[in-house]
């Protein structure tokens, strides 16, 4: 089976269920970014906000965070993931317990190979590849490719973080300032 090279595949993400939170290099997120602003905004789009996070690593070492990547999906209702930016290192996309669960994923594990499925993007029993270090891998681009309406009930909260993203799609046109550590794309 073909492996997918993730230093040659920006757009990529290591589904690892041992990761408490999401995380990626700044050059990394750069690069996803880029691909991101290259694609059709309606679909897939990105915004930067604060955070505040400490990450300790099996090493010992230990890097904080002050800046975090959000990744917008046009779904009906909108659906968005958030990833933690490490300033050092390549660091892929660590895609954490918490954001599988966040986008609903379900997952099928099986002899002929391992599937995802996931209704807001019209993906059912999709194959989920392989990287060459024989994690399971997934492209985010393949949420950009059919958007499918999935209505659900929400609670009162929820409809509100909900119109908060509709307003936020409707007005993606307004260009963010670049900061001054963040080449302009």
């Amino acid at each position: 089976a073909r492996r997918t090279q993730l230093s040659k595949n920006p757009t990529f993400v290591i589904l690892d269920s041992g990761c408490a939170k999401a995380m990626r290099s700044r050059a990394a997120v750069s690069a996803l970014v880029q691909r991101c602003r290259s694609r059709d905004q309606s679909k897939i789009w990105c915004s930067f906000a604060p955070t505040r996070a400490r990450f300790s690593f099996a090493n010992s070492q230990t890097s904080n965070v002050d800046e975090k990547l959000v990744l917008h999906f046009n779904t009906d209702p909108p659906c968005k993931t958030e990833i933690d930016i490490l300033e050092e290192g390549s660091v892929p996309i660590l895609f954490s317990v918490e954001q599988m669960r966040n986008l609903n994923m379900i997952f099928e594990h099986t002899q002929d190979g391992d599937f995802l499925t996931r209704k807001a993007f019209n993906m059912k029993r999709h194959p989920i590849p392989l990287s060459c270090s024989n994690h399971l891998v997934l492209d985010l681009m393949d949420f950009d490719n059919n958007p499918q309406a999935f209505h659900v009930e929400l609670c009162d909260d929820e409809k509100f973080e909900v119109a908060n993203l509709r307003r936020q799609l409707r007005t993606t046109t307004v260009a963010a300032e670049p900061r001054s550590h963040e080449t302009e794309l």
